[in-house]
């Protein structure tokens, strides 16, 4: 159960991270706010 575990937290943080990188192309050098508290939350 905990080789699953440890999967499920990978698969997680690379998520996490494809979703922040993706908000920091949208926040247009910080100017938007929305997409900026995305990338935040993200990382």
């Amino acid at each position: 159960m905990s080789i699953m575990k440890e999967w499920l937290f990978l698969i997680g943080a690379i998520v996490l991270e494809t979703f922040a990188t993706t908000m920091l192309k949208y926040s247009e050098q910080f100017t938007k706010l929305l997409p900026t508290i995305g990338m935040l939350a993200g990382k």
